[in-house]
């Protein structure tokens, strides 16, 4: 049990970290919608488009333990996670 909880208390360390970073290379350049752009760019999110219908899979959910968006298992945080810092970080720095 104490290996389970200090691994996930681990993973959210790491997405702390990479929520840090973004925020520390926003402030520093001073162009967060720049870094958005280049997140968004190199997370090559256009890939992650599913090529089947993932409804053919729907009545395997309920076998599911933890959902597969879990970000509680990730290594970093989401891309729609950081975009959203960014924005708020690029707002603060217009003055809004």
């Amino acid at each position: 049990v104490v290996y389970l909880v200090s691994q996930l208390l681990i993973l959210a360390l790491g997405r702390y970290r990479e929520l840090a970073a973004d925020r520390g290379g926003a402030q520093l350049t001073g162009q967060p919608a720049h870094l958005a752009s280049a997140l968004v760019k190199i997370s090559g999110a256009v890939k992650k488009i599913p090529n089947r219908d993932l409804r053919t899979v729907e009545q395997m959910n309920a076998f599911f333990i933890i959902p597969a968006k879990a970000e509680l298992l990730s290594t970093h945080p989401s891309l729609e996670r950081r975009l959203r810092q960014l924005d708020e970080i690029q707002r603060q720095l217009e003055g809004r």
